[in-house]
């Protein structure tokens, strides 16, 4: 998002009086937006995460990922002579590798013969060319010259093809810049369209994708040809937002995508006041150079209600998270500190009482928690009792029958008593029993909802006498 720091700058200066001046006229809402459906931040690696591994390599993304407490990885595609999109930030090479020419110049093969760990080093990444080489650690690795990491291969410090990344993390959101060219419209064209055809192939297809662009032509361009793939707001849909325009935002974005500090705005703090979320609008801010990755930067832009922050350091944001608290987008939870731990315990195995008053279980939680729970039986304990299963309710050779999604009582920390009532009516049969063995499955949820665990245990459950005589 480099230059387009610049260019957004240019346009919210035009229309801060209008902003600041008082609310704006919001556009229509768009469709159901996915990416407002999280529980928690998306953490998200701009280049996977440039300051601390070789920008946008397969090293990156992978570390980001498994190491570095990344949710979703943030890219940019250029075109080559080839007509290939590379997973690259800028339009010319010297940034990261030795060579100094531009991508549209360069095939796939000549481009990723080139090493593109060059210039990294840790905490600047590729911006400082003036280092001693011995600060320049990965330098070498894809040519050879130095043994890569443990796990890792020369090709994973290479420039990677759109096709590398999407296959290895196909279950992972990824954040697609299409890059532009400034004076050159045909290029930004020319990338939207190859960029459609690849998201268009059936195992592209129903992924968690935004593709983002400062070029609205080359947007709406890709709309046309992919419209089943979310986007985020060009430059001049933002422009037209910010300035109170009451036409529908075209192509419909599901994210806004901005700064997190333009000189004097603060364009997440503006989009909150403009209830961007309410409108169906994701808000995703990136930070600004290592002076912004820091506490009180992160706490910021959380306050200000974005849903994702694309970071240089992801794992600085990783660690933020984790102290505030802060879990996963799915609501589980992000580090060891929020795992719930528990206890379970059945004080009574009364055939009788649970038959009649619910089946009690104690659960000892270090967090709020509630519980589901399932009742089976093995094939002949059912037919001993009369109970007949239908197919649907087979499950592991079991019959289920009685399930409760949520015990009733209360949700806090320390020992909570739960009666679970499985049955809305006690199967008659049981009432004529005096001993049954039933499978319990216990799905124990965490304050915020997330299903933390799944217990199995036996029980037999007997009874002096049973509720009724005869048969």
């Amino acid at each position: 998002m480099g230059e387009s720091r610049k260019l957004i700058a240019g346009f919210l200066a035009l229309v801060a009086a209008l902003i600041i001046g008082g609310p704006a006229i919001a556009s229509p809402v768009p469709n159901d937006n996915p990416w407002l459906d999280q529980r928690g931040i998306l953490n998200m690696a701009h280049q996977g995460g440039e300051f601390e591994a070789p920008s946008s390599t397969m090293y990156a993304f992978r570390t980001a990922l498994e190491d570095r407490g990344a949710d979703s990885l943030e890219l940019d595609v250029n075109v080559t002579s080839d007509d290939r999109l590379a997973v690259m930030h800028d339009y010319y090479t010297s940034k990261i590798t030795p060579l100094d020419a531009q991508v549209r110049d360069l095939t796939l093969s000549e481009l990723q013969a080139l090493d593109a760990a060059w210039w990294f080093s840790p905490g600047t990444g590729q911006f400082d060319h003036s280092k001693p080489e011995g600060q320049y650690p990965l330098r070498g690795v894809r040519t050879g010259l130095n043994d890569p990491p443990a796990g890792f291969t020369a090709d994973d410090f290479r420039i990677p093809a759109i096709e590398e990344v999407l296959a290895a993390f196909p279950g992972v959101p990824i954040n697609i810049e299409m890059k532009t060219v400034p004076g050159e419209p045909e290029q930004s064209l020319r990338v939207a369209t190859l960029l459609a055809t690849v998201l268009n192939r059936p195992e592209n297809r129903n992924r968690p994708i935004i593709v983002a662009s400062l070029d609205q032509n080359a947007l709406v361009k890709f709309n046309e040809l992919a419209p089943g793939v979310g986007v985020s707001a060009s430059l001049s849909s933002m422009l037209a937002f910010f300035g109170g325009s009451t036409a529908p935002l075209v192509p419909a974005p599901v994210a806004l995508q901005v700064p997190m500090i333009l000189g004097e705005l603060d364009p997440p703090q503006i989009l909150q006041g403009m209830d961007a979320r309410d409108l169906g609008y994701a808000v995703h801010a990136w930070t600004d150079g290592a002076d912004t990755e820091n506490d009180a930067s992160y706490a910021h832009l959380i306050e200000s209600g974005v849903q994702g922050i694309m970071t240089s350091s992801p794992s600085l944001l990783h660690d933020y998270l984790c102290r505030a608290g802060e879990r996963r987008p799915d609501g589980s939870p992000r580090c060891e500190s929020q795992i719930m731990k528990y206890r379970l315990g059945f004080p009574s195995r009364s055939l009788r009482q649970y038959l009649k008053q619910g089946l009690p279980v104690k659960a000892t939680c270090d967090q709020a928690c509630t519980l589901g729970l399932e009742v089976r039986v093995k094939p002949q304990e059912a037919r001993r009792l009369g109970i007949r299963g239908k197919p649907r309710s087979i499950d592991r050779g079991l019959v289920l029958i009685g399930t409760q999604r949520r015990i009733t009582g209360p949700s806090a920390v320390g020992t909570n008593t739960f009666r679970a009532n499985a049955f809305r009516q006690p199967f008659k049969r049981l009432t004529f029993a005096r001993r049954v063995t039933l499978e319990i499955t216990v799905n124990v949820y965490d304050g915020s909802g997330f299903k933390q665990q799944v217990e199995r245990r036996w029980l037999t459950l007997k009874s002096r006498k049973p509720l009724r005589k005869g048969r």
